[in-house]
């Protein structure tokens, strides 16, 4: 999935955005950044000190990756 998550302790054997079923559930780490997301995106507010730099920025690149599998799987015109 990314550098980051890959050198993360808590590293996750495979993408939780892959096409198929993983042979491995995602890392704690990964599923942190799930769950956190989905709480954001129902409108929760998380004040930006309260999380370190590694979190935000696995966030940033979990969007990045799923903005890069929704434009992939668009019909193409």
């Amino acid at each position: 999935m990314c550098q980051l998550i890959m050198a993360s302790p808590d590293a996750c054997a495979s993408c939780p955005l892959a096409e198929s079923e993983p042979d491995e559930p995602p890392s704690k780490f990964a599923q942190y950044l799930v769950h956190l997301e989905g709480l954001m995106a129902v409108g929760a507010q998380v004040a930006f000190e309260s999380q370190p730099m590694e979190v935000w920025n696995g966030l940033k690149l979990l969007k990045i990756k799923r903005d890069e599998k929704f434009r992939k799987d668009l019909p193409k015109k």
